[in-house]
């Protein structure tokens, strides 16, 4: 407890927002159910996520990393979500229509030789999401955000913003997933359970990271923020951990802003690109 108290009270010293008005965002979490992943002989699914879990464990988490920027996610709603198996609209050339062939491209989802990771899984695990449940074009950058849980997102992948995808060049509107299982800890070898939240004691020595830091990285990255690199372990550096540094604190704050007023015009100014096929 010395030792949060300390950094907390670093953490408040040092940032640029010390003293202005703290910025409310809402979250949506949907846990993804009746869905099962097979990856080396692992089967994964979301049996041991709750709702209980997001409300009183992985949100205030992701709250405590985001307080160095005076940002506070409010949790607006948790969904039980079952995968979507069958009618799927707008498929790109390319891709399959069988659920099974599409759930095989995200198991086999791995990185390339110069750690790009495979922009094909998105496709499948925007399909599975159902489509009354997505964010509307109207209702585009507004004070809405959402996370979607699932068993596994890809080979050495933890999380992703779904920004505008690579082959397709179409939106996926921030629709951000997370993995609950991963294997970028051991290089991709069988799959563990994440651990829903950090030992706060030793985040200077993380080496396999959290549910909680993996969906408040991602939310960084649609609130503006790119990977960086800065000192120390970093939220959105190549290490594992929280820092923010000013300048992505104030970018951060200048996005949430816009969202929360509805100042997202163009949408372009609040990282909105491609088309926008799959929401028609």
């Amino acid at each position: 407890m010395k030792h949060l108290l300390t950094l907390m009270s670093l953490l408040l010293l040092s940032s640029p927002v010390t003293g202005q008005e703290t910025l409310n965002l809402k979250l949506h979490v949907h846990i993804m159910r009746d869905i099962e992943m097979r990856v080396k002989g692992e089967s994964m699914t979301n049996d041991h996520i709750s709702k209980e879990n997001i409300a009183n464990e992985v949100l205030p988490e992701v709250n405590r990393i985001w307080s160095q920027a005076n940002i506070n996610w409010e949790l607006a709603g948790v969904y039980d979500e079952d995968a979507v198996k069958k009618g799927y609209r707008q498929i790109p050339a390319g891709y399959p229509k069988n659920y099974k062939k599409l759930k095989n491209i995200v198991e086999k989802a791995r990185r390339d030789s110069s750690g790009k990771s495979d922009p094909r899984r998105q496709i499948p695990l925007f399909l599975f999401m159902q489509p009354g449940n997505r964010i509307k074009p109207s209702e585009f950058g507004q004070n809405n955000f959402h996370v979607y849980l699932y068993p596994f997102i890809g080979n050495t992948s933890q999380g992703n913003a779904m920004r505008k995808h690579k082959d397709t060049g179409n939106s996926l509107g921030f629709h951000t997933v997370v993995g609950t299982w991963t294997n970028k800890h051991n290089k991709g070898k069988i799959p563990e359970k994440f651990k829903l939240v950090e030992d706060w004691e030793k985040w200077t020595k993380i080496k396999r990271g959290s549910l909680s830091r993996t969906i408040a990285h991602e939310i960084g990255h649609v609130i503006g923020l790119r990977h960086n690199r800065c000192e120390g372990n970093c939220l959105m550096g190549p290490k594992h951990g929280y820092k923010l540094t000013n300048k992505q604190i104030r970018r951060a704050r200048n996005f949430a802003k816009k969202r929360i007023s509805n100042n997202c015009k163009p949408l372009k100014i609040c990282g909105y690109r491609g088309k926008m096929k799959f929401f028609k």
